[in-house]
């Protein structure tokens, strides 16, 4: 019976030991490492911790200390570390010999409280040897913090700097001697670690180090299917106009349709040669190269010069000439735009306001109303000033005949009342004429009143009274 209960004894004890040991977990038992099992209860010396260089200043200055401008403590009520400025450009820096690869580095996170009121310098520096800035990145930072801010700012342009010595971190410039500065951590955050992607400030699920850029617009003829990241380099075949001088030239257009659509008002610029025009009496007609215009010199009376023939142009069309010149002489009558029918017979003309003794150009506008029912057009004139002096100049910038609809649009509205010259309805526009007509777009005159002697077929208009006193009152209208 004795042998019978060790025997039990020795089974349950391998029994108990063996249950034991199923629930025993052996893995990574530090918090702080990258793989840590909460569950394991054997620690199997397999913990991997992360490689991003972190200094946390809960407890102590972490060997970072003042270089310039500033004094560095540690404050153990804010469990941070003070920078207290004492110069225009307060910098702390790091232990030394940290050998770091700035090209494992994606970005810096530093959480702080900036109490002065400046805002600017803050900088993270890349250092080499003791003092050695050789690049840094600007943090933006608030003023007049009350809390803690977490900034993060990419490192991307840093990654090509080799080595890294040590870390230099510049404070507000020219802020107050006594400003305080607070910060928690400044961290350096490897693009890879614990296994994972580290930085990716985008969001976009790519690590940062394995963008690659491209175009990523897939309307593009340049698009990039491999791309992750937008580099603004899209090209985009755009049929259309590419000719400056065509109503619809698109300035984006990369290929030439054939749609260009040009304007049809005649206009004569004379900025290389004379377009064809020539003196047809009293005058000599030559271009000059230095003014880029047609100079007309008086040589009679009535100097007069002609544009080229056989224009057939429609004189129902144009709704105004524009002239730009500049005329020299003392004389400002007798300008006028002449339509020709044949080599030399006058049809019509047009006055042309002009000026006298001018030292620059000026553009004039005339409306051609009066000469719309003067049918077909052969040839242009333009007479030049009536018994000016010979030899005086009269230059020519050039001359437009503007058709009243161009390019799609109306061309022609010199009253600017967003009504086209040729649509405009002629008419009574008062309201209170017996005559009025509110079609009409333009006032000609032809309104018509009530004429009687008796008052009380009057109705006033803008009635109001004052002088109100006891039974007495003024109207007025």
């Amino acid at each position: 019976m004795k042998l019978f209960k060790f025997y039990l004894t020795v089974l349950l004890t391998l029994f108990s030991i063996a249950l034991f040991s199923q629930n025993e977990i052996s893995a990574c038992t530090d918090a702080s490492a990258c793989n840590y099992n909460n569950l394991a209860t054997i620690d199997d010396g397999s913990c991997v911790y992360p490689e991003s260089l972190n200094y946390s200043f809960l407890y102590n200055k972490q060997g970072w200390s003042g270089a310039g401008g500033c004094l560095v403590t540690h404050d153990d009520v804010e469990d941070a570390v003070l920078m207290t400025v004492s110069g225009n450009s307060p910098v702390m820096r790091s232990p030394q010999n940290l050998a770091l690869n700035a090209a494992e580095f994606g970005s810096v996170t530093v959480t702080l409280k900036n109490m002065s009121s400046v805002s600017n310098g803050f900088k993270l520096q890349y250092v080499q040897g003791v003092s050695t800035s050789i690049g840094d990145i600007t943090i933006p930072v608030g003023s007049n913090m009350t809390d803690y801010e977490t900034i993060t700012v990419s490192l991307q342009s840093l990654v090509g700097l080799g080595t890294i010595d040590r870390l230099g971190f510049k404070g507000p410039f020219q802020a107050e001697t006594g400003d305080s500065i607070y910060f928690k951590s400044i961290v350096l955050n490897k693009y890879n670690d614990c296994g994972v992607c580290n930085v990716d400030l985008d969001n976009d699920g790519v690590c940062d180090n394995n963008e690659v850029l491209g175009c990523t617009d897939s309307t593009a003829s340049n698009y990039d299917d491999s791309a992750t990241e937008e580099n603004g380099s899209c090209e985009y075949i755009i049929s259309a106009c590419t000719d400056a001088s065509a109503c619809n030239y698109n300035n984006l257009a990369t290929i030439d349709d054939g749609s260009c659509v040009y304007p049809e008002s005649l206009n004569y610029s004379f900025l290389y040669n004379k377009q064809g025009w020539s003196g047809a009496g009293g005058c000599l007609v030559t271009h000059d190269d230095v003014e880029d215009a047609v100079l007309m010199t008086v040589s009679g009376n009535s100097p007069v010069m002609r544009s080229p023939q056989n224009l057939a142009l429609n004189a129902a069309e144009f709704g105004s000439v524009t002239v730009t010149l500049k005329n020299m002489s003392s004389v400002s009558n007798g300008f006028k735009l002449q339509y020709v029918q044949g080599v030399s017979t006058s049809i019509g003309d047009i006055t042309i306001p002009v000026g006298s003794n001018m030292t620059d150009y000026e553009t004039i506008t005339v409306s051609l109303q009066s000469l719309v029912g003067l049918g077909t057009i052969d040839r242009l004139g333009f007479k030049g000033p009536f018994q000016a002096e010979t030899g005086d100049s009269i230059y020519f910038k050039s001359i437009v005949l503007n058709k009243y609809n161009d390019c799609g649009v109306c061309n022609v509205d010199l009253d600017n009342d967003g009504v086209c010259d040729n649509n405009e309805v002629l008419g009574c526009t008062d309201s209170t004429a017996s005559n009025y007509d509110d079609s009409a777009t333009e006032e000609n005159g032809s309104c018509e009143y009530i004429i009687s002697d008796d008052p009380c077929d009057y109705v006033p208009t803008g009635l109001s009274v004052d002088n109100i006193i006891h039974n007495r009152v003024t109207f007025n209208w």
